[in-house]
């Protein structure tokens, strides 16, 4: 399928703070939006880092794991 004739039936509305995605007239998903952060310009917020954990299994110093 082309994608132009595919983006004539695909449809976006606005309902308050959450986008509804629709192709013809099958909703697809829906994606909640943060006006705050749209208006003012804030970036996405920072995923917290997450420590590196190193696990020891029994025997894999072996090479039989």
């Amino acid at each position: 399928m082309d994608k132009n004739e595919l983006l004539k039936d695909l449809h976006i509305d606005l309902n308050g703070n959450t986008l509804v995605i629709a192709y013809k007239g099958t909703t697809l998903g829906s994606v909640q939006v943060d006006w705050d952060a749209v208006l003012n310009g804030a970036s996405a917020r920072p995923k917290p880092k997450q420590e590196n954990v190193k696990q020891y299994v029994e025997g894999c110093d072996l090479g039989w794991c």
